[in-house]
């Protein structure tokens, strides 16, 4: 049986700043796609007919592999600082 990688985030002012897997690599990519839960408040719609909402959110994870098996941390942009180009999420 398999173990997933002992993991640690830096965190600065409540946010990801880094995350650190022993000697893995860690690779920060970011995907439009809903890869973390988060909480939108405040949001109220009125509408006279259809409608459709697209999500315009960015995720930022941090993905490593043990060269056998990818392992990824998903963040809402809200909790990361993002400082460093970030590459698109392929899975």
């Amino acid at each position: 049986m398999r173990h997933k990688p002992r993991r640690s985030a830096e965190v600065k002012g409540k946010k990801v700043v880094n995350m650190s897997a022993g000697s893995l690599p860690v690779q920060k990519t970011k995907s439009n796609r809903k890869m973390a839960d988060g909480q939108i408040d405040g949001i109220r719609l009125a509408a006279n007919g259809e409608i459709q909402i697209a999500q315009a959110d960015v995720y930022y994870g941090y993905c490593l592999t043990d060269g056998i098996d990818e392992y990824c941390y998903w963040y809402p942009a809200t909790d990361v600082v993002v400082t460093d180009t970030w590459i698109q999420y392929s899975p």
